[in-house]
């Protein structure tokens, strides 16, 4: 989206940093992809990453539209509070946008008709998508993304120059390390043990608990790795639910990957955010301002609908 948004910003002639519709344009692209990245499995890896931690520890699974119908209240509720929000803060000073428009209009002429590589990529792009939302419970998430990604290989829709060339293979190493670090913390007891010295002796409320993974999740994700904070977090929040009758380990899931999702003040809290902030037509205090009464927002969201509606839906 960054390429079509900036071309936007610069086909409407927008000052950088001083254009109020600019500022929206921008937070709303990273927003949007904050808010729509906790919606399914495919929004981020730290999804499947809670949920292949929740397998190594009790060898359960959260299913592709299980999660969906547990976070689409949440999503839609805060799309609904972003558009409200942005467009509040920062009124648009420009009442057409015609040049931006007519500028879409002719690249899209310009890109032709779809090309055969194209339409190969988009069937097994569409059939993985829904293997994993039909079958991805009983054969297992990582098997179909394997095997959708080997077919592009044998329909020549990809080469492994390709591979060489776009894959960041820092970031899968980041992934691995992220299980190793959740693993070790399980393993030797360390989890176990920073539960016992820090809440071992506080009485909690099943919904207190929550409330107080959530906090932690979202406040550090602001300043590190989603992928960091499930792997950092989620181990101990395992713990902490085993003491707590009434809490079971999928709550504790979406307790700790959702919120870990949800960063919305600082460029550094995910990559949305960061490309956002790269583009220079915002102020860091710009989206600081904004993005707190998100983060706000996003917490009093999420912790209605955790103790209303997951129990109406059985997360429980």
């Amino acid at each position: 989206m960054f390429p079509t948004v900036l071309e936007i910003a610069l086909a409407l002639k927008l000052e950088p940093r001083c254009s109020n519709y600019g500022k929206a344009l921008f937070l709303s692209m990273a927003w949007g992809c904050v808010i729509g990245g906790v919606l399914t499995l495919l929004g981020g890896a730290r999804n499947p990453l809670a949920i292949a931690l929740l397998g190594e520890k009790y060898g359960l699974t959260i299913s592709f539209t299980m999660w969906i119908l547990a976070v689409l209240p949440i999503s839609s509720i805060l799309l609904v509070v972003v558009h409200l929000l942005v467009f509040r803060i920062f009124a648009p000073e420009i009442e057409n946008v015609r040049p931006a428009r007519e500028l879409i209009e002719r690249k899209v002429r310009e890109l032709g008709p779809i090309s055969g590589r194209e339409t190969k990529v988009l069937v097994v792009m569409l059939s993985t998508i829904l293997a994993w939302i039909l079958l991805g419970e009983k054969v297992g998430l990582a098997p179909i993304a394997i095997l959708g990604a080997s077919t592009l290989f044998v329909v020549g829709a990809m080469t492994w120059n390709d591979i060489e060339k776009y894959v960041n293979w820092g970031v899968i190493f980041m992934y691995g390390g992220a299980i190793a670090l959740a693993a070790a913390l399980q393993i030797t007891g360390a989890a176990r043990w920073m539960v016992t010295s820090l809440l071992g002796s506080l009485p909690l409320d099943p919904f207190i608990l929550i409330a107080f993974v959530a906090v932690v999740s979202m406040i550090l994700t602001e300043a590190m790795s989603n992928a960091a904070v499930v792997a950092l977090v989620l181990p101990i929040a395992f713990e902490l639910g085993d003491t707590v009758p009434g809490v079971t380990p999928l709550v504790m899931v979406f307790a700790v990957a959702l919120p870990a999702g949800l960063a919305f003040s600082l460029p550094i809290g995910t990559p949305p955010n960061a490309i956002a902030y790269s583009a220079r037509y915002h102020r860091l205090r710009d989206s600081v301002r904004v993005g707190v009464i998100m983060n706000l927002a996003a917490l009093t969201t999420f912790l209605i609908v955790a103790k209303y509606y997951w129990k109406w839906i059985g997360v429980y």
